[in-house]
């Protein structure tokens, strides 16, 4: 009872979809939306809040910056994410500071492909990022790298007579290249 009554809902705890508004241009707000979707995290992307003053005609648009502490109230919002690339820093922190609702907040920085932010100064910040491949994981990859460093070896100890005297350690150069091919 108590549980229900502190957070307005009948769930027992446990995890639910976060909802979150996204404060930027159209074109940011949808790219971080992205962003987010392909997160492993639990996210419920309520809509858009623009900085202009006009009104956008989507289904996501939510209102403008003027507006946010009724949208945050409205959608019961629970995180904002600034989109730095249309907002500078300092209206950023203006608008955190004009917010009179508990609700986090996250930057995302211009052109990157992370959410960062901390929502208390005792705790590590959260950070939000798109699943990384690395090329190296791949097996052409593995391969191709695997054939270059073998011919490699093979050249220079072709060549070590010329190529040992610039060596530091001749015996750790002799060393290496036997050891690439084991």
């Amino acid at each position: 009872l108590y549980y229900s009554l502190r957070n307005k809902t009948l769930s027992l705890g446990g995890e639910h979809n976060r909802k979150v508004a996204l404060v930027g241009s159209p074109q940011e707000t949808d790219r971080v939306k992205d962003l987010l979707s392909v997160n492993r995290h639990k996210f419920e992307t309520i809509g858009f809040v623009t900085m202009d003053k006009e009104a956008i005609k989507r289904d996501d648009y939510l209102g403008n910056s003027a507006q946010i502490n009724e949208i945050i109230k409205i959608y019961r919002i629970e995180e904002l994410i600034f989109c730095s690339k249309d907002i500078p820093s300092d209206v950023i922190i203006s608008m955190m500071t004009k917010i009179n609702r508990k609700v986090e907040y996250k930057i995302v920085p211009h052109d990157a492909n992370f959410v960062i932010g901390s929502n208390s100064i005792e705790k590590q910040g959260d950070i939000y990022t798109f699943d990384i491949q690395l090329e190296i994981n791949k097996t052409y990859s593995r391969r191709n790298k695997r054939v270059t460093d073998i011919s490699l070896s093979f050249l220079l100890l072709i060549f070590s007579p010329i190529v040992i005297w610039f060596a530091k350690s001749k015996l750790g150069f002799l060393r290496n290249c036997f050891g690439v091919f084991l």
